[in-house]
């Protein structure tokens, strides 16, 4: 059994970030298509080469807690012993609640703290290997500090980097029984703002993500790196590579999405 590796790609393609420093409130949403393509891990039996398509909706019930919903509309696979095989992928819900927010007037030092739980639904063909069949679980928290140069964007103090440590527990549905399969996540980040802070148009992301090992699947370790474009008329392009560095892990990944971001609240007149 291959239990299912979170990493940050699946946040990626779902559209996660932010806009710059643009702050969300309640009725604001953001609809997010992106394009995923990775190779065979080094050990070819461990995995297949893989380009998926994925859509998702987020939606903000209050300026910390937001809901999501994903779908990989179309995957398809090829097994280094098989031939290809596409279809229709899994969806996942996810619930976000920013628990602690960073002080925007810097007074306080504290970091910001939020977590985050994930359901992956199955409804990929179990039959043709796209889904186990099962629902999986997915727990995690991250703690978040901005450091170095900072300037005042729309009121509150803004910095050029953040660092940023997930950590969390996969719980994977073991297929034909009862029971899950649990792995532990842990992920290194660090966001730094490229351009004028109060422009922030260009924005690095790089991070190192972790996975404990479990029932017949090794641990395994990924790298990432991407930029993030802010573009006009509230989109957001996200364009990265992704590497594998354990002999298990898809050994090069490319991807990129783009964001809409919008709001169903009334504008004042």
């Amino acid at each position: 059994m291959k239990v299912h590796v979170r990493i940050l790609w699946l946040a990626v393609i779902c559209g996660s970030m932010a806009f710059a420093s643009e702050a969300q409130e309640a009725g604001d949403f953001k609809i997010t298509y992106g394009f995923d393509f990775k190779t065979t891990p080094r050990h070819e039996d461990q995995g297949a080469s893989a380009e998926k398509g994925s859509a998702s909706f987020r939606y903000y019930f209050t300026s910390r807690v937001s809901a999501k919903i994903a779908n990989d509309n179309f995957v398809s696979k090829k097994p280094f012993d098989g031939p290809r095989i596409t279809g229709f992928g899994n969806s996942k819900v996810t619930l976000d609640w920013d628990v602690v927010l960073e002080d925007p007037t810097g007074v306080k030092k504290h970091p910001s703290f939020s977590l985050e739980y994930n359901a992956y639904l199955p409804t990929g063909s179990s039959e043709r290997g796209f889904s186990t069949g099962r629902v999986d679980h997915e727990i995690s928290g991250a703690i978040t500090k901005s450091v170095g140069e900072s300037a005042i964007v729309n009121g509150a103090i803004t910095k050029r980097t953040n660092l940023e440590v997930d950590l969390g527990g996969y719980f994977a549905g073991n297929p034909g029984q009862h029971g899950y399969t649990s792995t532990g996540e842990i992920t290194l980040a660090v966001t730094r703002t490229l351009d004028d802070l109060k422009v922030g148009k260009y924005t690095y992301h790089g991070e190192i993500d972790m996975s404990s090992h479990a029932k017949d699947t090794l641990s395994e370790i990924y790298g990432l790196s991407e930029l993030r474009t802010v573009l006009p008329h509230h989109l957001l392009l996200i364009t990265g590579v992704r590497a594998g560095i354990t002999p298990n892990s898809p050994k090069f990944a490319a991807y990129a999405s783009i964001t809409y971001g919008g709001s169903f609240r009334h504008k004042k007149s």
